[in-house]
């Protein structure tokens, strides 16, 4: 009987390594997202719920922002109007 030179048995035949033969396991067991990435842990609910947090408070801050610049407005067109009749008497 004769050996090939590899030792890998039938020449059409993949050889896999040992890591690979785990996840076929775990693939066939668990399905492919489980296998490769994992159970789903704290941080993958964490890590939305923070993107969401960061998001509404920028969107809270253009809102704050935008509320004061009205603000400032309205009380710069008020003092405007109301500056004449508190000028001092030398400066009338």
């Amino acid at each position: 009987m004769e050996v090939s030179n590899s030792c890998r048995g039938h020449p059409g035949y993949k050889s896999f390594k040992p890591y690979e033969i785990e996840v076929k396991k775990r693939v066939a067991k668990w399905g492919w997202l489980r296998a490769r990435i994992g159970r789903p842990q704290l941080a993958s609910w964490l890590l939305p719920i923070m993107i969401l947090q960061i998001g509404t408070s920028w969107y809270a801050n253009v809102i704050y922002r935008r509320n004061k610049k009205h603000w400032m407005d309205e009380d710069r067109e008020v003092h405007n109007r109301l500056h004449p009749l508190y000028k001092h008497e030398e400066l009338k």
